[in-house]
């Protein structure tokens, strides 16, 4: 567990470009690179469908962070464009988060095949992969509320021409990784749990499936049951080699402590829950000092 070293993260403000005919958030300023010329074609098709009075949203986590999400998901060999934006409209039933799915013509021109609400108010992170070994593309989005802090995952298919919500799930935390070294690509998440009669919370963490557009949870491990909220997680490598999630929670007390989830015996792993009176007291320090990988060795 050693390879995973502790540091401060510090935040940075980066010189910013913005674009014309759209209006950015300060997330999006923060983020939004000039456009390429495909991202300008893209831009111009969802005008053209929606109007020039939108605000770009930016996922603030995961490997997509950019608004303009391009990658092929569906079964033809082009690739199919995905735009998070919202409306600056004032107090219209148009209010809300939208993700609007562009594609192209025979003639290579870009369209807008349809626009859907998002489930939040702002996006936590895209994933797009097949789960498991079959091979269906399923598109994955993590929405947040400013109001709550659980977000909620929704996933997509663009199949037939068709753009649609299949499924929607909700979690704390959203780690997609080869957990258990079978070549694909497992979804890992955290979801607390409240007992109506006694008030306690409870976490797990589980593997996701997805079969017959429905989501199973696989195999589980409990979480520690001292957090009150989950900050940041990364993904990285144990000593032995095992591919692991490094979970930073903040306690009642306001001290930061980390859990680490990998795979062995066929199932989930979390020692310090299992061994928490040892383990705990050498992954807790004051909040602030985060899981990172700081000599770049994984």
């Amino acid at each position: 567990m050693k390879n995973l070293k502790l540091a401060a993260v510090c935040l940075s403000c980066l010189t910013m470009t913005g674009c014309s005919a759209l209006n950015f958030s300060v997330e999006g300023l923060i983020n939004a690179p000039k456009l390429t010329s495909e991202q300008s074609e893209i831009h111009q098709a969802l005008i053209e469908s929606v109007g020039s009075n939108i605000t770009l949203k930016y996922p603030k986590n995961g490997e997509y962070r950019s608004a303009y999400v391009i990658a092929n998901i569906d079964d033809e060999p082009t690739d199919e464009a995905m735009v998070f934006y919202e409306y600056t409209s004032n107090g219209s039933e148009e209010d809300g988060l939208r993700v609007n799915i562009l594609d192209k013509d025979e003639k290579g021109k870009w369209y807008s095949v349809k626009e859907l609400a998002g489930a939040g108010t702002d996006i936590d992170q895209v994933i797009i992969s097949p789960m498991g070994n079959n091979n269906q593309t399923d598109v994955f989005v993590g929405y947040q509320n400013l109001t709550n802090d659980e977000k909620t995952m929704e996933i997509y298919s663009y199949t037939d021409g068709d753009f649609k919500r299949v499924a929607l799930d909700t979690y704390s935390v959203l780690e997609p990784l080869d957990i258990n070294n079978d070549g694909y690509i497992e979804l890992i998440t955290i979801q607390r749990s409240t007992n109506n009669d006694t008030g306690a919370v409870t976490a797990k963490a589980s593997m996701l499936n997805m079969k017959n557009n429905e989501i199973t949870r696989g195999e589980s491990v409990d979480m520690c049951d001292n957090v009150t909220s989950y900050v940041s997680s990364k993904t990285g490598m144990l000593d032995s080699g095992r591919r692991a999630i490094f979970i930073d929670g903040l306690t009642a007390d306001g001290k930061l402590q980390t859990e680490i989830i990998y795979y062995r015996y066929s199932g989930l792993q979390n020692p310090m829950q299992l061994r928490s009176e040892k383990l705990l007291p050498l992954c807790t320090r004051p909040a602030g000092y985060y899981s990172e990988d700081m000599d770049g060795d994984g």
